[in-house]
């Protein structure tokens, strides 16, 4: 998302478009080109959280550049951006964005979310899928095709994601992508850089350096 002017955005080899906004799964290599005096913020979504539900129903639509909302989205985060907003204060926006209600519930299924929390609670260690297959009391190949259906990705690109996202997390206080990337599991940084961009189609070089992150609890526990 642009907080300026527009930027040049492409997935694959596709044509390059023009846009404020888009919506990109998780995997799906693209690449951006912009002014580098142009804000862009990025809003990295978890794949079990009722955020990433809402943003399926309606991510179609910002291909479009009449989106409706359009305005209301960037002026979100742009207050976020000009006024150093807490975490909390970040969570409320979005959930406000995304028309979230209290008690509002995704429909991601109770194993996928437990199966989350392990990953999320030790991103270093190399799960066997017989073995959280058995903690949730499912066969290995039900599992798979649990976690395909409510999150979008194959279980490997659903692992590298917590990964990712716990090196992304420990680099603020570290301020080391070596040391963040192996601490997260990878086995050394050109292995991270590698998964990295795999998701965001950029270097994390080129975006943690003059990146704020802010934290935003949207899973449902």
């Amino acid at each position: 998302m642009s907080l300026g002017e527009a930027f040049k955005y492409r997935e694959g080899n596709g044509p390059w478009i023009d846009s404020y906004i888009t919506c990109t799964p998780a995997g799906i290599f693209h690449e951006v080109r912009t002014n580098p005096s142009n804000i862009i913020a990025k809003y990295w979504v978890e794949g079990e959280s009722k955020h990433n539900f809402c943003l399926t129903q309606f991510s179609s639509m910002f291909e479009h550049s009449n989106y409706p909302n359009q305005k209301s989205i960037i002026s979100t985060f742009n207050k976020i951006y000009e006024n150093s907003c807490t975490s909390n204060e970040v969570k409320t926006a979005m959930d406000g964005l995304f028309n979230q209600q209290d008690g509002t519930r995704s429909k991601i299924d109770q194993r996928v979310l437990h199966l989350s929390r392990l990953l999320r609670n030790d991103p270093d260690y190399n799960f066997s899928i017989a073995h959280l297959a058995s903690a949730v009391d499912l066969s290995p190949s039900r599992l798979l095709h649990l976690i395909k259906q409510d999150t979008g990705v194959a279980y490997r690109r659903f692992r590298m994601w917590h990964r990712v996202r716990y090196a992304l997390s420990i680099y603020g206080m570290q301020n080391s992508i070596t040391h963040s990337s192996i601490e997260a599991g990878f086995n050394d940084s050109a292995h991270f850089t590698r998964c990295f961009s795999s998701f965001y189609g950029a270097t994390p070089s080129s975006v943690l350096k003059s990146l704020e992150i802010y934290e935003v609890n949207s899973i449902n526990n």
